[in-house]
Protein backbone atom coordinates (compact mmCIF):
# COMPACT_ATOMS: atom_id res chain seq x y z
CA UNK A 1 0.00 0.00 0.00
CA UNK A 2 1.18 3.50 -0.59
CA UNK A 3 1.07 6.61 2.15
CA UNK A 4 -1.56 8.57 2.21
CA UNK A 5 -1.53 12.49 2.55
CA UNK A 6 -3.10 14.60 5.28
CA UNK A 7 -6.05 15.12 3.06
CA UNK A 8 -8.93 13.52 4.14
CA UNK A 9 -6.96 11.13 6.40
CA UNK A 10 -9.95 8.82 7.08
CA UNK A 11 -11.27 8.35 3.80
CA UNK A 12 -7.94 7.63 2.30
CA UNK A 13 -7.54 5.17 4.87
CA UNK A 14 -9.77 3.49 4.39
CA UNK A 15 -9.92 3.35 0.46
CA UNK A 16 -6.71 1.85 0.79
CA UNK A 17 -7.09 -0.51 3.59
CA UNK A 18 -10.76 -1.58 1.02
CA UNK A 19 -7.97 -1.84 -1.63
CA UNK A 20 -5.65 -4.17 -0.18
CA UNK A 21 -8.53 -6.44 1.03
CA UNK A 22 -9.97 -6.71 -2.26
CA UNK A 23 -6.46 -7.73 -3.53
CA UNK A 24 -5.62 -10.49 -0.90
CA UNK A 25 -3.29 -8.02 0.63
CA UNK A 26 -4.19 -10.27 4.15
CA UNK A 27 -5.08 -13.97 4.35
CA UNK A 28 -7.98 -14.91 6.04
CA UNK A 29 -7.32 -14.96 10.27
CA UNK A 30 -4.68 -12.22 9.63
CA UNK A 31 -4.16 -9.74 12.68
CA UNK A 32 -4.31 -6.02 11.81
CA UNK A 33 -2.56 -3.78 13.67
CA UNK A 34 -3.26 -0.12 13.85
CA UNK A 35 -0.05 0.85 14.68
CA UNK A 36 1.53 -0.91 11.97
CA UNK A 37 -1.26 -0.24 9.17
CA UNK A 38 -0.40 3.33 10.36
CA UNK A 39 2.72 3.57 10.01
CA UNK A 40 2.37 1.78 6.30
CA UNK A 41 -0.14 4.46 5.06
CA UNK A 42 2.51 7.12 6.56
CA UNK A 43 -0.33 8.63 9.20
CA UNK A 44 -1.59 8.35 12.58
CA UNK A 45 -3.37 5.54 14.06
CA UNK A 46 -6.63 7.67 14.15
CA UNK A 47 -7.96 7.68 10.96
CA UNK A 48 -6.55 4.12 10.33
CA UNK A 49 -8.99 3.42 13.85
CA UNK A 50 -11.81 5.27 12.14
CA UNK A 51 -11.39 3.41 8.68
CA UNK A 52 -10.66 -0.16 10.14
CA UNK A 53 -14.61 0.73 12.22
CA UNK A 54 -15.71 1.65 9.16
CA UNK A 55 -14.81 -2.30 7.73
CA UNK A 56 -15.81 -3.88 10.74
CA UNK A 57 -19.14 -2.47 9.49
CA UNK A 58 -18.68 -4.20 6.05
CA UNK A 59 -18.22 -7.28 7.50
CA UNK A 60 -14.92 -6.97 5.92
CA UNK A 61 -12.69 -7.06 9.50
CA UNK A 62 -13.57 -8.32 12.58
CA UNK A 63 -13.14 -7.06 16.35
CA UNK A 64 -11.98 -10.15 18.43
CA UNK A 65 -12.88 -10.28 21.94
CA UNK A 66 -9.19 -9.87 23.28
CA UNK A 67 -9.67 -6.68 21.63
CA UNK A 68 -7.29 -7.29 18.26
CA UNK A 69 -8.68 -6.62 14.93
CA UNK A 70 -8.50 -8.94 12.19
CA UNK A 71 -9.51 -10.78 9.22
CA UNK A 72 -12.33 -12.93 9.49
CA UNK A 73 -12.47 -16.96 8.45
CA UNK A 74 -14.40 -17.82 5.60
CA UNK A 75 -16.69 -21.17 6.00
CA UNK A 76 -17.66 -23.29 3.14
CA UNK A 77 -21.11 -21.96 3.37
CA UNK A 78 -20.17 -17.91 3.16
CA UNK A 79 -18.23 -19.14 0.08
CA UNK A 80 -20.64 -20.90 -1.95
CA UNK A 81 -22.75 -17.89 -1.17
CA UNK A 82 -20.02 -15.32 -2.85
CA UNK A 83 -19.54 -18.07 -5.75
CA UNK A 84 -23.39 -18.06 -7.03
CA UNK A 85 -23.43 -13.98 -5.86
CA UNK A 86 -20.46 -13.32 -7.89
CA UNK A 87 -21.87 -15.70 -10.87
CA UNK A 88 -24.73 -13.85 -11.51
CA UNK A 89 -23.78 -10.74 -11.14
CA UNK A 90 -20.17 -10.58 -12.82
CA UNK A 91 -20.96 -12.41 -15.32
CA UNK A 92 -23.77 -10.35 -16.12
CA UNK A 93 -21.87 -7.36 -16.40
CA UNK A 94 -18.98 -8.94 -17.91
CA UNK A 95 -21.65 -9.61 -20.80
CA UNK A 96 -22.64 -5.74 -20.79
CA UNK A 97 -19.13 -4.52 -20.82
CA UNK A 98 -18.51 -6.38 -23.91
CA UNK A 99 -20.00 -4.18 -26.35
CA UNK A 100 -18.26 -0.93 -24.41
CA UNK A 101 -14.24 -2.22 -24.57
CA UNK A 102 -12.75 0.37 -26.46
CA UNK A 103 -9.09 -0.34 -27.81
CA UNK A 104 -7.09 1.21 -25.18
CA UNK A 105 -9.39 -0.63 -22.49
CA UNK A 106 -8.44 -3.76 -24.26
CA UNK A 107 -4.75 -3.39 -24.62
CA UNK A 108 -5.02 -2.83 -20.73
CA UNK A 109 -6.60 -6.07 -20.29
CA UNK A 110 -3.56 -7.99 -22.53
CA UNK A 111 -0.97 -6.39 -20.63
CA UNK A 112 -3.19 -7.18 -17.20
CA UNK A 113 -2.99 -10.93 -18.70
CA UNK A 114 0.57 -10.31 -19.44
CA UNK A 115 1.74 -9.63 -16.39
CA UNK A 116 -0.47 -12.01 -14.64
CA UNK A 117 1.32 -15.02 -16.68
CA UNK A 118 4.95 -13.29 -15.78
CA UNK A 119 4.16 -13.31 -12.04
CA UNK A 120 2.91 -16.62 -12.18
CA UNK A 121 5.89 -17.77 -14.16
CA UNK A 122 8.30 -16.79 -10.77
CA UNK A 123 5.84 -17.53 -8.14
CA UNK A 124 4.83 -13.94 -7.28
CA UNK A 125 1.22 -14.93 -6.24
CA UNK A 126 0.79 -10.64 -4.72
CA UNK A 127 1.44 -9.84 -7.69
CA UNK A 128 -0.60 -11.91 -9.74
CA UNK A 129 -3.99 -11.22 -7.47
CA UNK A 130 -3.40 -7.75 -7.65
CA UNK A 131 -3.07 -8.12 -11.77
CA UNK A 132 -6.63 -10.20 -11.53
CA UNK A 133 -8.78 -7.83 -9.95
CA UNK A 134 -6.75 -5.37 -11.48
CA UNK A 135 -8.04 -7.30 -14.99
CA UNK A 136 -11.80 -8.27 -13.76
CA UNK A 137 -12.46 -4.29 -12.76
CA UNK A 138 -10.80 -2.85 -15.83
CA UNK A 139 -13.71 -4.88 -17.69
CA UNK A 140 -16.34 -4.20 -15.19
CA UNK A 141 -15.93 -0.46 -15.24
CA UNK A 142 -16.49 -0.19 -19.46
CA UNK A 143 -20.42 -1.39 -18.78
CA UNK A 144 -20.97 1.95 -17.17
CA UNK A 145 -23.31 -0.14 -14.28
CA UNK A 146 -21.96 2.21 -10.78
CA UNK A 147 -24.26 0.26 -8.85
CA UNK A 148 -23.30 -3.19 -9.75
CA UNK A 149 -20.27 -2.54 -10.01
CA UNK A 150 -20.23 -1.20 -5.72
CA UNK A 151 -21.98 -4.11 -5.09
CA UNK A 152 -19.29 -6.59 -6.70
CA UNK A 153 -16.47 -3.94 -4.99
CA UNK A 154 -18.66 -5.53 -1.64
CA UNK A 155 -17.98 -9.00 -2.72
CA UNK A 156 -14.35 -8.99 -3.47
CA UNK A 157 -14.18 -6.87 -0.09
CA UNK A 158 -15.29 -10.41 1.52
CA UNK A 159 -13.36 -13.29 -0.57
CA UNK A 160 -10.27 -10.72 -1.62
CA UNK A 161 -8.20 -12.67 1.41
CA UNK A 162 -9.54 -16.24 0.45
CA UNK A 163 -7.60 -15.95 -2.94
CA UNK A 164 -4.28 -16.06 -1.56
CA UNK A 165 -5.41 -19.96 -1.44
CA UNK A 166 -5.48 -19.90 -5.09
CA UNK A 167 -1.45 -19.03 -5.18
CA UNK A 168 0.20 -20.23 -1.56
CA UNK A 169 -0.86 -23.42 0.61
CA UNK A 170 -0.04 -26.75 0.86
CA UNK A 171 -3.43 -27.55 -1.43
CA UNK A 172 -2.12 -24.65 -3.87
CA UNK A 173 1.34 -26.58 -4.01
CA UNK A 174 -0.40 -29.58 -5.22
CA UNK A 175 -2.11 -27.46 -8.25
CA UNK A 176 -1.00 -29.64 -11.58
CA UNK A 177 0.08 -27.27 -14.46
CA UNK A 178 -3.71 -27.64 -16.32
CA UNK A 179 -4.78 -26.32 -12.95
CA UNK A 180 -2.32 -23.41 -12.54
CA UNK A 181 -3.11 -22.59 -16.36
CA UNK A 182 -6.38 -22.49 -15.92
CA UNK A 183 -5.55 -18.83 -13.89
CA UNK A 184 -5.30 -17.32 -16.84
CA UNK A 185 -6.93 -19.69 -19.16
CA UNK A 186 -10.35 -18.22 -19.13
CA UNK A 187 -8.84 -14.49 -19.18
CA UNK A 188 -7.79 -15.50 -22.46
CA UNK A 189 -10.95 -16.79 -23.74
CA UNK A 190 -12.59 -13.56 -22.23
CA UNK A 191 -10.02 -11.59 -24.52
CA UNK A 192 -11.18 -13.73 -27.61
CA UNK A 193 -14.28 -13.44 -27.40
CA UNK A 194 -13.82 -9.41 -27.03
CA UNK A 195 -12.01 -9.62 -30.21
CA UNK A 196 -14.90 -11.37 -31.96
CA UNK A 197 -17.63 -9.41 -30.44
CA UNK A 198 -18.89 -12.64 -28.77
CA UNK A 199 -20.59 -11.44 -25.31
CA UNK A 200 -22.76 -14.67 -24.57
CA UNK A 201 -18.81 -16.40 -24.80
CA UNK A 202 -17.47 -13.35 -22.63
CA UNK A 203 -19.94 -14.20 -19.81
CA UNK A 204 -19.28 -17.78 -20.15
CA UNK A 205 -15.44 -17.23 -19.61
CA UNK A 206 -15.80 -15.02 -16.57
CA UNK A 207 -18.26 -17.45 -15.03
CA UNK A 208 -15.91 -20.56 -15.58
CA UNK A 209 -12.89 -18.11 -14.49
CA UNK A 210 -15.29 -17.43 -10.71
CA UNK A 211 -16.09 -20.75 -10.53
CA UNK A 212 -13.11 -22.74 -10.65
CA UNK A 213 -11.54 -20.63 -8.43
CA UNK A 214 -14.09 -20.01 -5.92
CA UNK A 215 -14.81 -24.16 -6.20
CA UNK A 216 -10.69 -24.69 -5.46
CA UNK A 217 -10.63 -22.55 -2.64
CA UNK A 218 -13.62 -24.05 -1.06
CA UNK A 219 -11.82 -27.14 -1.36
CA UNK A 220 -9.07 -25.75 0.21
CA UNK A 221 -11.69 -25.24 3.36
CA UNK A 222 -11.74 -27.72 6.33
CA UNK A 223 -14.98 -29.45 6.82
Amino acid sequence: MKPVDRESLQQQSYLALREALMKGRFMPGDTVSLRSLASELGTSPMPVREAVQHLIAEGALVLRQNRTYAVPQMTRDILAELLKLRTLLEGAVAEAAGPLVGGTDLAVLYELQGQMRAALAIGDSKRYLTKNQDFHFTLYRCSGMSIALNIIENLWLRIGPSFNMLTTGPRAELRNENEVAALTAHHEAALTAIVARNFPALREAIERDIGEGMEFIIECMAE
